[in-house]
């Protein structure tokens, strides 16, 4: 559904945060504790085709003393992408959409 969405409305950006990163894009994990490991489909079939409209987010709010945690939870999908990917999804796109960064 995503990947249609995205084909067919070149409006359209993806944040990937908490509960959808968690439960459907990551593999299953036995344990909270576990390490998040995105499945490869999800990087095939997706995120790599769609780099130029796709987001980190967190949903944190008011407090940010677990930024850095909490952002942690996609440095293996981070390390699954391409360095160009990686960098778009990282930081450019949000820099573009939010202050329209040329």
């Amino acid at each position: 559904m995503v990947k249609r969405m995205l084909t067919n409305y070149g409006n359209i950006h993806v944040d990937l945060s908490w509960v959808v990163y968690e439960d459907t894009i990551c593999k299953p994990r036995k344990h909270d504790t576990d390490p998040l490991h995105p499945q490869q489909v999800w990087i095939d079939e997706v995120i790599e085709p769609f780099s130029d409209r796709i987001m980190l987010g967190s949903d944190l709010c008011g407090h940010f003393d677990n930024h850095g945690k909490t952002m942690a939870r996609y440095n293996n999908l981070l390390k699954a992408l391409s360095p160009e990917s990686r960098h778009k999804i990282a930081k450019d796109n949000a820099q573009q959409l939010y202050f329209k960064k040329e």
